[in-house]
């Protein structure tokens, strides 16, 4: 039986985190798709629900790396701000559109934050 783990991350999704950094955002992970799938995760060794989750720790690392924290900038009379166009969240958390489409070709999408 096949689990999401960092073996499955790494070796079946081609994940290329360090354990660390997987083991950080795992629970995140699992958070997003519970709430999109409309029950816990945890367990579960369907193949879309487990590309989901490697697929949503992914997302999430790559959103922490590019934060900047800078919203607006400012130079004399011109001004810019900066924003995430696009992204949508479940709970505060950015949600990865590919984890969306897994569970969404698999018919297990319940809710869209």
């Amino acid at each position: 039986m096949v689990k999401f783990d960092y073996s499955y991350y790494c070796d079946v999704f081609g994940g290329k985190a360090g354990e660390d950094e997987f083991s950080r955002y795992a629970p995140s992970a699992f958070d997003v798709i519970s709430l999109l799938i409309g029950r816990d995760a945890e367990g579960f060794t369907e193949p879309a629900v487990l590309r989901a989750l490697a697929a949503e720790v992914d997302h999430l690392i790559s959103n922490a790396q590019t934060e900047c924290g800078i919203t607006k900038e400012s130079l004399g009379d011109y001004s810019v701000s900066y924003g995430k166009a696009g992204t949508v969240a479940a709970s505060s958390l950015p949600v990865s559109s590919e984890a969306v489409t897994a569970l969404t070709r698999a018919g297990l999408i319940t809710r869209w934050a």
